[in-house]
């Protein structure tokens, strides 16, 4: 049983992974924290409560996970050593292999992809992606035991084969 935690700045290729592990690892479950984010009425109205509030229901979700034997693949853009921590125990509570891992490109190269992708006046702002990649950077500095992969120069299908080779270990 396997709990891959899939961290990083925005644009480095999260979501593209999470989604390829999850098609390729029968009886997986892919937690997109973005997606309970989304399905909470007012989320914004209080964003650092319901943040921590998607985090604790997420927590429950991937201990149910393990306790059931399933794999389970997190991706988001954590930003809090105790969230990961958590997130890191419950999965040595249940006995699964845990590998976390931190997706990293310039900032440089995360501003040309959000240009490409479209930036917003809200959630997905430039402003908002140089934070982002700061914060990252910082815990990317913090998690030690962060398998990290310069996404940089690779395509998708590469950083897939490299984490392959990680997880298979």
């Amino acid at each position: 049983m396997k709990l891959i935690i899939i961290n990083g700045p925005w644009g480095v290729g999260k979501s593209t992974l999470a989604a390829q592990l999850h098609a390729d690892m029968p009886r997986s479950v892919h937690v997109e924290i973005d997606v309970l984010r989304k399905s909470i009425c007012g989320y914004d109205d209080s964003p650092e409560e319901n943040f921590r509030f998607v985090i604790r229901l997420a927590s429950d979700i991937i201990q149910r996970c393990l306790e059931e034997g399933r794999d389970v693949i997190v991706d988001k853009m954590l930003r809090a050593n105790d969230l990961l921590d958590d997130i890191r125990q419950a999965g040595d509570r249940h006995g699964a292999d845990v590998f976390e891992l931190m997706l990293w490109a310039s900032l440089e190269t995360v501003l040309e992809r959000g240009s490409r992708r479209g930036y917003s006046a809200g959630v997905f702002s430039r402003e908002k992606a140089i934070e982002a990649w700061e914060q990252s950077e910082k815990i990317m500095g913090e998690r030690k035991d962060a398998v990290v992969v310069d996404t940089e120069n690779k395509t998708p299908e590469k950083v897939y084969e490299i984490i392959k080779q990680k997880i298979a270990a």
